[in-house]
């Protein structure tokens, strides 16, 4: 796998590190470690750290990426979005013995026709990831006018920081009610100098806006106040009325591969959303 950015930090230590064992130098001990990237080059290091003999640490490690397996955007920018290759590995990490070990800051709810992950750890990537049977919300989380998007570093305590802003910081608190998803969000931080959305980006066949659809790749956009969108069958509910940007993606090549781009603005001066996430 190319390197690129990080991820090179967590690899090439390994391959100095076995070169110089197969060339007989004294090295020091190899420590296994990992950050943030996407779960396919997670994926690939557990793969790595397996064939060069470090068994313990990469079943750790694809124990509990394989729980994560239905969320191939978790962790995962725009950018870096590869389904094929996350196809491809994901499909070789059964040859790993998988072992119980401890879990990076996830929280996985499951109900019943819901599916949700999030996390408060970030590299412009996303909050978190929901999906039902015919509906994915690959990407959420809090976006900038100019389309910077998701959360950074690595938060606590139910905050995580904007990538957008640094400054902004949203809490995040979440359950699954009665197989109802509820997201409620507050923000500190957000001035009118530097606005903020939530945004979700959504892969889904249609989108349904008071009496009106929406369709993929169309020209055709919302740009209004409302509380309640519909795609397919998962109905979104804000607690409040938002300002509310729909617009229509090419749902490949870009974004995640998603068809729509959901976006609710952040008020400074009542800067918190909550969200009630059901299927009809």
């Amino acid at each position: 796998m190319d390197q690129t950015g990080c991820e090179a930090e967590f690899f090439q230590p390994l391959q100095a590190y076995l070169q110089a064992c197969k060339s007989g130098k004294t090295t020091p001990p190899f420590i296994p470690k990992w950050d943030v990237l996407p779960l396919y080059k997670l994926g690939a290091l557990a793969l790595a750290w397996n064939e060069s003999g470090f068994e313990k640490q990469a079943g750790e490690l694809a124990s509990w990426l394989m729980s994560l397996e239905k969320f191939p955007t978790f962790w995962c920018s725009e950018k870096e979005y590869d389904e094929k290759e996350f196809q491809k590995i994901f499909s070789q990490l059964p040859k790993i013995a998988l072992l119980d070990g401890q879990k990076p800051d996830f929280t996985l709810l499951e109900g019943q026709s819901i599916s949700t992950v999030t996390t408060l750890w970030g590299n412009k990537t996303p909050l978190g990831a929901l999906r039902t049977k015919n509906v994915e919300i690959r990407a959420m989380g809090p976006q900038s006018n100019t389309l910077q998007f998701g959360i950074r570093g690595k938060g606590s305590d139910g905050w995580a920081q904007s990538y957008a802003y640094p400054e902004v910081w949203l809490e995040c608190k979440q359950r699954m009610d009665l197989d109802q998803y509820k997201l409620d969000l507050r923000f500190v931080g957000i001035t009118n100098e530097n606005p903020l959305s939530f945004s979700f980006y959504v892969k889904a066949k249609n989108c349904q806006v008071g009496n009106d659809f929406l369709r993929p790749k169309s020209l055709q956009r919302f740009n209004g106040e409302l509380s309640k969108i519909i795609f397919d069958d998962l109905v979104l509910e804000a607690a409040l009325p938002h300002k509310v940007q729909v617009i229509p993606l090419a749902g490949a090549g870009c974004y995640w591969d998603c068809e729509f781009l959901l976006s609710f603005e952040i008020h400074p001066f009542a800067p918190q959303a909550n969200f009630t996430i059901h299927c009809e």
